[in-house]
């Protein structure tokens, strides 16, 4: 099977984020299941998604690691021009969802294993898919500690996000969090009679905003844009009715910091302000409530000059990496946090994500598989 046909099956397997990535994993471990090859699934609490990570070739240290994602963003509201989950070929454009993010990555790393020989290997080769990466990371923290627990520590690490291939190292994080206030209801005409959880969290989102407004003075060297740290509210969900004092309020929020920013510091400084909301709420209604959920981790992606992932795609190409950093986040700053060398690169664009009739050119797949059988050479030649 070609890279082509591979993610024609790749596709027809709706991995949107809120269903189960079984049947894919469960097919992949198929493709590659041979002698030679050590395949491990490590599956969240409910059971109903899975990582993957196949070694092929030696057990020892110094293995390549590739690495996507298996889920993708949903289709709900959105106007294709034919069934997303059936790929679509036209004037060089491969059509459907997970085409760019990121099924084209991982079936042109398919065809290489595929076509591989695990006894030829020298050095070890990983793939790695970790499952609800677009919900903030949440599968890639497990997939780690399978890897450290059963694996040699890989000597480096490809994501392989959509970058039109090419090398990127730098990223921010992000902290996927929810904010939820209970207080008591009353009928409007006297509110001292109630606790408006709505109160509540306009006092938590006027945190919020000094706290962006203060983060913002705080500038980025490393190529990030914008080159602070961001915050933004998504969705506040809260009250029952015009008249009812609000017995509830739930904030989704997120807030993206630059890599020389410390994340969990922020969330801490959070954590302790809602703290002091619950105590206050507590002391005029007993069982009033005030919980600050982190929902998601992403770590940044700090540029490492010595970065040894650097070095070996410096080796292959024969072209000189230099800092370049994109605005989304990915897997890539765990394997990073966990030593593993580690920069991202792969076909597609990221312009074409998440969008209605996502697409990826033919050429980005002759471009990923050629990069990736000169990986797979080098570990075949490797002594």
């Amino acid at each position: 099977m070609n890279a082509r046909s591979i993610l024609r099956e790749l596709v027809a397997f709706d991995t949107s984020t809120k269903n189960s990535n079984l049947p894919l994993v469960h097919f992949v471990a198929n493709m590659l299941d041979r002698p030679g090859c050590n395949i491990r699934l490590s599956h969240d609490d409910s059971g109903t998604k899975a990582n993957l990570i196949c070694a092929m070739g030696p057990v020892a240290e110094g293995g390549i690691l590739l690495s996507g994602h298996s889920d993708v963003v949903g289709v709900d509201g959105q106007c294709w021009s034919s069934d997303p989950f059936v790929l679509r070929e036209t004037d060089g454009r491969l059509y459907g969802r997970g085409s760019s993010d990121m099924k084209g990555f991982i079936a042109c790393c398919l065809a290489q294993m595929v076509a591989l020989s695990p006894d030829r290997l020298r050095r070890p080769l990983y793939l790695a898919l970790s499952y609800d990466e677009e919900l903030g990371c949440v599968g890639v923290p497990r997939l780690i500690d399978d890897l450290r627990q059963h694996f040699p520590r890989p000597s480096a690490a490809i994501v392989g996000e959509p970058t039109q291939m090419k090398v990127v190292s730098v990223h921010k994080g992000a902290f996927v969090m929810r904010t939820s206030f209970r207080g008591r209801a009353a009928h409007s005409s006297n509110p001292a009679a109630g606790l408006s959880a709505i109160d509540y969290a306009h006092c938590f989102l006027s945190f919020l905003f000094d706290m962006a407004a203060e983060l913002k003075e705080v500038r980025s060297s490393s190529g990030v844009e914008p080159p602070y740290t961001t915050l933004n509210v998504g969705t506040i969900q809260g009250g029952t009715s015009l008249n009812t004092v609000a017995p509830s309020c739930t904030l989704a929020w997120e807030f993206r910091p630059i890599p020389e920013a410390d994340g969990q510091a922020i969330c801490c400084r959070v954590e302790r302000f809602v703290d002091s909301l619950r105590r206050e709420m507590k002391a005029a209604e007993p069982d009033a409530d005030a919980t600050a959920e982190r929902l998601g981790t992403v770590f940044p992606l700090r540029w490492q000059p010595d970065n040894a992932a650097k070095a070996f795609i410096e080796q292959l190409t024969g072209s000189t990496v230099i800092p370049v950093s994109v605005p989304f986040g990915t897997d890539a700053g765990h394997f990073q946090a966990a030593a593993i060398p580690t920069v991202i690169m792969g076909p597609g664009s990221i312009e074409q994500a998440h969008q209605p009739d996502e697409w990826i050119a033919t050429s980005e797949l002759h471009a990923a598989s050629d990069f990736l059988s000169r990986v797979a050479a080098s570990a075949v030649a490797s002594k």
